[in-house]
């Protein structure tokens, strides 16, 4: 009783170990009914590391796609600036969206800009300039 318990211990001792990629034999454990629990249990093990490794996937995933999305409009910000700079707009609050969208892709906190309805004011001005291939967004 006292070998099997050993051999029991043994098996156990490895999978927890994390080397899962070898079967249990009836060499590391004489009893064939053990053997096939240990095996399902060595399966057991492997499936819930397989979940495991595709949960952190999801998450890289999920993160990269925030990421991106935060950079997005980002971006458009920044080219709308661009063309107010260019001369579309006739206040200089282009330089305040550019400090801002700097300051987000340094992960500053946001500063509030003075007077947004005025920058979003010249939006079918900027696209119409970029319809005419004037601007790039």
């Amino acid at each position: 009783m006292g070998k099997r318990i050993n051999e029991i211990e043994a098996v156990l001792t490895r999978l927890a170990n994390g080397k899962i990629n070898n079967p249990v034999t009836e060499a590391e454990c004489k009893d064939p009914s053990m053997v096939e629990k240990l095996e399902r249990l060595r399966w057991e093990l492997i499936k819930a590391k397989d979940k495991e490794y595709e949960m952190q996937r999801k998450n890289r995933e999920a993160i990269a796609a925030v990421a991106h999305d935060l950079k997005t409009p980002i971006s458009v910000i920044a080219g709308y600036t661009e063309a107010l700079s260019d001369g579309l707009g006739k206040e200089d609050y282009y330089q305040k969206i550019l400090e801002n969208t700097a300051s987000m892709n340094r992960n500053e906190p946001p500063r509030k800009i003075a007077n947004r309805r005025t920058v979003f004011r010249y939006d079918k001005k900027i696209r119409a300039a970029c319809a005419r291939g004037k601007y790039q967004i």
